[in-house]
């Protein structure tokens, strides 16, 4: 019984240790794993708020003409942007190559598989006490790696600055006695990280006091730093080419708003023992984040209340490891005990400092750039207790629990909120490429568009107001414009089920005694038959005429609505507006061109009727 017992606590230790043991083994399980970590993405949220939001910064690039000038949104304090075309051109560039929802996920798993790869070779080389097959396999499915970096999501990206910045960072910060990579390629992948992360996260800002840190270490040969700075140069010249198109827009606005979110918050003070146990709890295998949003494990444990036992034991053993690497960093002896806690120490002390000037508390995923950071601390630490405590045997087990748990996490999410709960609609709005199909990107402070180009009656006493959607401000261009489908000049006007208001129009006119009698008109094109309301609102009330617009044979021939009504005087006492709207929820795009509305003379009107 001793020895079937031994057997199978070993079991998972000895498949992990089999499967690594011979190269084309290796290589067929290293391709599993990029697959499982696709479908892990692909199964991943897609329609939550800020993925679908990151998400449509790289279909609305895909589908539009001019260059997509800013990237994620910093919602914390006001609507901004962070400067830079990077995050949609990760996106629309595996879709100009193959036209499918799934290309922008495919790409990014590409993408990461590749940093991760570099960065289990540094790890390797750096912990020879840590078997290959525990490194390989724990890197590529702890957590905090599965759900960021498989799925299309801002803070996805930031893994690769991540590790392009911390792998020569601690080459050269003093850890180690021999680095693993010239000095050169060390300064020319932290300038490529620099760029790379000041487009994609504001977390970019840490680069800063880090390099800092490094500066003061490498200040002493002058003449060899004076190198260093050209290839940290040549290195941040190869993001930035993605940014140079913004300058034009920065010079309105430099940071687009992100500045905004700097201020003085000396109540995170308050906060430190969480950030301490987030920081060390991020190189365990805590599932999902969970630490500071217990409220996700618990959504996935209410539908899938068999997992209750597993993610209790899980969470156990993320907290257990937590203790485990600090109270070994603590009693660390020797020199390397010093190097290592003088570098956690300054590295803590760097993050943690800047929260003191953000608006958001020291929540983990804020901090994910410091991830490879973590990680490579937690190994080590775990290398001191390794053979002594045999815990090749209880990692194997994890990893074993791990790969149940994520297994129904993929089954949970592909249900509940992966791109394949609506596919059909994210395709569809590919072929048409508008992205209105899929939502409508949230608008910063300084994206506010002007007022269309309108052309009114030359009377005093008449109406005469249209609008033929062209608009001369590219800065500010609103997301309902379209130069897919066009009656005349370089615009239509876009509405969808999603974005059901068009654009409106002011109508402004000499108030008469009655109700004033009016033409309305507009050119359209739709795929599908569907109704489309033409709708006057001022403060207090609105007035609704509706149209049935009927399928063409061809759905791409233009044709002509007109009708005749009249606006009541009491909606034009205080002024009120015209907007289009779709209000079915069939999700086909309809195209508006040459809006006008022009007041009826008493004859014509009487001729309308």
């Amino acid at each position: 019984m001793r020895g079937r017992a031994k057997r199978l606590w070993g079991f998972p230790r000895d498949v992990l240790s089999w499967a690594f043991a011979k190269p084309m083994r290796m290589y067929a399980l290293m391709i599993a794993f990029f697959f499982f970590r696709t479908i892990y993405g692909l199964t991943e949220k897609f329609w939550d708020t800020d993925e679908i939001q990151c998400y449509l910064i790289g279909v609305k690039a895909f589908s539009s003409e001019f260059w997509p000038a800013w990237g994620p949104d910093s919602m914390y304090k006001v609507q901004s942007r962070i400067p830079g075309g990077l995050m949609a051109t990760l996106i629309a560039f595996p879709l100009n190559l193959l036209l499918i929802p799934e290309a922008p996920i495919l790409f990014l798993n590409l993408l990461t598989f590749s940093v991760l790869l570099f960065l289990i070779w540094v790890l390797e080389k750096r912990m020879p006490g840590l078997p290959k097959w525990f490194i390989r396999t724990y890197v590529l499915t702890m957590p905090w790696v599965l759900h960021f970096s498989t799925h299309v999501i801002n803070t996805s990206y930031v893994l690769v600055g991540a590790i392009l910045f911390f792998i020569p960072f601690l080459d050269r910060v003093g850890m180690y006695e021999k680095p693993l990579i010239g000095r050169s390629l060390a300064y020319g992948l932290m300038g490529f990280s620099l760029t790379w992360m000041f487009q994609i996260h504001m977390s970019w800002v840490l680069i800063g006091p880090f390099g800092l840190w490094l500066f003061i270490l490498d200040l002493e040969d002058w003449k060899r730093f004076r190198k260093d700075v050209v290839f940290f140069l040549i290195g941040a010249s190869i993001p930035i080419l993605t940014l140079i198109p913004t300058f034009e827009w920065m010079l309105d606005s430099p940071f687009g708003g992100t500045e905004s979110n700097i201020v003085f918050n000396p109540s995170n003070i308050l906060l430190a023992p969480q950030f301490i146990w987030r920081f060390f709890s991020m190189g365990t295998f805590e599932i999902a984040r969970y630490s500071s949003h217990i409220e996700l494990l618990l959504g996935q444990v209410e539908h899938q209340y068999f997992l209750l036992p597993l993610a209790a034991l899980l969470v156990f053993i993320s907290a257990f490891h937590s203790l485990y690497s600090i109270g070994t960093l603590i009693a660390l002896k020797g020199r390397w005990g010093v190097k290592l806690r003088k570098v956690v120490l300054i590295s803590m002390a760097i993050i943690f400092s800047s929260y003191l000037f953000s608006v958001k508390p020291p929540i983990s995923y804020t901090f994910y750039f410091a991830f490879p950071l973590v990680l490579t601390i937690t190994l080590h630490l775990l290398e001191v207790k390794w053979k002594n405590w045999k815990l090749g045997y209880g990692f194997a087990w994890i990893l074993f629990l791990g790969a149940l748990f994520h297994t129904a996490h993929m089954f949970y999410g592909e249900k509940n909120k992966s791109l394949y709960t609506d596919r059909e609609r994210v395709s569809y709005g590919l072929s048409k490429g508008e992205h209105l199909v899929l939502g409508s990107r949230r608008v910063a402070f300084f994206e506010e568009p002007d007022d269309y180009c309108q052309t009114t009656g030359s009377r005093s006493d008449e109406l005469s107001i249209g609008c033929d959607f062209e608009y001369y401000n590219h800065r500010s261009l609103p997301q309902s414009l379209s130069s897919q489908k066009v009656k005349s000049g370089r615009y239509s006007n876009v509405i969808t089920d999603i974005s059901r208001f068009g654009n409106q129009l002011e109508v402004n006119s000499k108030i008469r005694e009655g109700d004033m009698p009016v033409s309305v008109s507009f050119d359209f094109l739709s795929d599908y038959p569907d109704t489309i309301y033409w709708v006057l609102e001022n403060k207090d009330k609105s007035l609704w005429k509706g149209a049935q617009i009927l399928l063409h044979s061809d759905g791409n021939e233009w044709a002509q609505h007109q009708m005749t009504s009249t606006i009541p005087k009491e909606f034009l006492t205080n002024g009120c507006s015209l907007y289009l709207w779709k209000n079915s929820q069939k999700m086909n795009v309809i195209y508006v061109d040459n809006l006008w509305v022009t007041e009826l003379t008493n004859t014509e009107h009487s001729k309308g009727q």
